[in-house]
């Protein structure tokens, strides 16, 4: 009832196909919004969570390990947000999910407000 599922789309082939991410660089807010979207539409889920970036050790698109976008999609909104992760490439997906869980938090608790 909690958890519909997830969707692990690594390849920025797959961004596009399954999760209709625009074609042009995966490493943007506008890609993560788009895939934060495409898994509610995929998976019929109310809220929807979405990171794509570089954990390394190599960079990608111009950015440095470390450079994740970060969306969340519900039904009152959106958000968005790219930061910069310290560590190395475990550690920065870690980071990048607790970020990812703290983004829906804040932005749920100022819609309860």
């Amino acid at each position: 009832d909690v958890f519909r599922g997830g969707i692990v789309a690594y390849n920025p082939e797959v961004k596009r196909e399954l999760l209709d991410v625009p074609d042009g660089p995966v490493v943007t807010e506008e890609a993560a919004l788009a895939m934060a979207r495409g898994v509610c539409a995929r998976l019929g889920a109310d809220v929807g969570l979405a990171t794509t970036g570089v954990a390394g050790p190599d960079g990608l698109e111009g950015h440095s390990p470390g450079t994740v976008c970060l969306a969340a999609v519900w039904p009152q909104g959106e958000a968005s947000v790219t930061l910069k992760l310290p560590g190395a490439r475990q550690q920065i997906r870690e980071f990048a999910c607790i970020s990812v869980l703290d983004l829906l938090r804040r932005r749920l608790m100022v819609d309860d407000a």
